[in-house]
């Protein structure tokens, strides 16, 4: 018997954010800010204009930003050489370079969010007490150049849009649906329940609390009532179960068994054509067609607002301190070239042009240069690095100037972040 509704008021008193599963609705949120799905990270917040709302490890104080209209000219002098920026006059403030997003004086707070006043007298969102900002480096809606790392600036992701009782993360599979606790709930790979006849004791029910009240007609969720009386879950129809060789949050034990898959709520990012994935002794990262390791530039400049120095607008000494200038830099760490009539993967690869000189990372600053059309990766240019040999191979993973700018590898497994 699968339950619609049920007149408990204690269940509608427990449930009453459950009647709105399957959407992002029930998550309280000013009218400045609305929910998205992301390629392979769950629900992201964004702006009304959708674009990628952030927040920042240097606000260490609740409801404070540490991000103002301070022009900085002098590094914090923890290694970086010389002692000033190399672009002082043109280098943005930290509230030009992160906006933050803007409330109203009246506003009043909502859900997990709240208004504080900063330092000029404007109001600012903040999340459970964390400043949020958008990015003068997205240029267009669901970008996400930066996502993560020491010091950098963090998109600020969604709760999942499921029951109470179960949460979702980031595996090797994709965004999947877990318990509260974290371990994997599956499901049979069609519609036919693996455990109907016979289901091995490692399969456990995901069970339902006792009082509930599922009323949405639109929702995926479900309960079924067993013989022995108990009530357990469905999403779309398909019993949910856990598994008993899961020992941590994330573990994936029982894909391997036959008739059973994870519930994937977001799967995993085919990469393009372009790009493969090379098993290495870091687990797996992404490749070239031939399998040599790809890399990525990072970079945060030695400023008190850790501004990025690897856009498009950043000066070149950073990398250049890296890989030489020019020919010498392009000899080194290789650009991967985009076949002809590629196009971008959702909005994490994507198709851009690079100075095929060397001198600038991104589009030539001189237009008679014909730009190379390389692939991106998060909006950054990927390498292969001449120093690797075959592929496996990560002798470029970590070259750097100094702990904060050098070049990483691209894990294909997104919850090692």
């Amino acid at each position: 018997m699968r339950i619609a509704v049920s007149g408990v008021l204690l269940g509608s008193l427990m449930w009453a954010s459950l009647s709105m599963a399957g959407s992002s609705q029930h998550l309280l949120m000013p009218d400045a800010v609305k929910v998205i799905e992301s390629d392979e990270q769950g629900s992201l917040f964004v702006n009304a204009g959708g674009f990628t709302l952030y927040t920042y490890p240097g606000d260490d104080q609740p409801n404070a930003s540490n991000c103002n209209d301070k022009q900085y000219h002098q590094v914090l002098g923890q290694g970086q050489n010389p002692t000033f920026l190399p672009d002082p006059e043109t280098r943005p403030t930290c509230e030009q370079a992160w906006p933050p997003l803007r409330a109203e004086s009246d506003a009043s707070p909502v859900g997990d969010w709240s208004v504080f006043e900063r330092h000029d007298g404007t109001f600012q969102w903040s999340y459970k007490g964390k400043p949020v900002y958008t990015s003068m480096y997205d240029k267009s809606p669901g970008d996400m150049t930066s996502n993560r790392g020491f010091l950098a600036r963090n998109p600020l992701f969604a709760p999942p849009d499921v029951p109470a009782s179960m949460s979702a993360r980031i595996t090797r599979s994709g965004y999947v649906l877990t318990g509260s606790d974290g371990m994997t709930l599956y499901s049979g790979v069609d519609d036919t329940d693996p455990c109907k006849d016979a289901c091995g004791r490692e399969w456990r029910p995901f069970h339902a609390p006792a009082m509930i009240r599922l009323d949405d007609a639109d929702t995926p969720w479900s309960i079924e009532v067993q013989a022995d009386g108990s009530r357990q879950w469905a999403r779309n129809g398909k019993l949910l179960y856990t598994y008993g060789k899961d020992r941590a949050p994330g573990d994936l034990q029982g894909s391997a068994e036959q008739g059973w898959t994870p519930v994937i709520l977001s799967p995993r990012l085919s990469p393009p054509d372009d790009i493969s994935v090379q098993m290495t002794t870091e687990g797996e990262v992404f490749a070239d067609k031939n399998g040599m390791t790809i890399y990525v530039w990072n970079c945060i400049d030695e400023s008190p607002d850790r501004l990025p120095c690897d856009t498009p607008d950043a000066p070149q000494v950073y990398r250049t301190s890296i890989c030489g200038a020019g020919e010498t830099c392009m000899n080194t760490w290789r650009p991967v070239v985009a076949s002809p009539g590629s196009t971008a993967v959702g909005t994490t690869w994507t198709v851009i042009p690079v100075d095929p000189t060397g001198a600038h990372q991104y589009a030539p600053a001189d237009p008679d240069v014909t730009p190379l059309m390389v692939w991106a990766y998060q909006g950054k240019p990927v390498y292969t690095y001449a120093g690797d040999e075959e592929p496996g191979d990560l002798w470029g993973h970590k070259i750097r100037s100094f702990v904060l700018w050098g070049y990483s590898m691209i894990k294909r497994d997104l919850s090692d972040y």
